[in-house]
C-alpha cells in the first residue's frame, strides 16, 4: 500500500472514531511527533555566518539600501 492509500486508509478510520479520549491521544501524538520533526530539522547557523549578515546589513545601511517601514507597508497594500 503506498502512502496516499496508506493516508486515505487512516482518515476513513479516525472520521469513525466516537471515543473522544482516543481523539485526544492521536492530536497529542501528531502535535508530540510534528515538534520533534522540527527540532530536528532545525540546524543553528555558524557564528561567523551571523556576523557576516549583519556586517552586510551595516553596508546596505551605509550604502542606502533600505526601506523604510511606512514605505514597504504602502507597497505592500498595492499588492492587493
Amino acid at each position: 500500500m503506498d502512502i496516499i492509500a496508506r493516508k486515505i486508509s487512516f482518515v476513513q478510520e479516525f472520521l469513525s472514531i466516537s471515543d473522544e479520549d482516543l481523539i485526544d491521544k492521536l492530536e497529542k501524538i501528531l502535535r508530540s511527533e510534528r515538534k520533534k520533526r522540527t527540532v530536528k530539522e532545525f540546524v543553528p547557523m555558524e557564528l561567523s555566518y551571523f556576523y557576516e549578515m549583519i556586517e552586510k546589513a551595516e553596508q546596505d545601511i551605509i550604502n542606502g539600501k533600505v526601506t523604510e517601514a511606512g514605505e514597504l507597508l504602502n507597497s505592500i497594500e498595492q499588492w492587493k
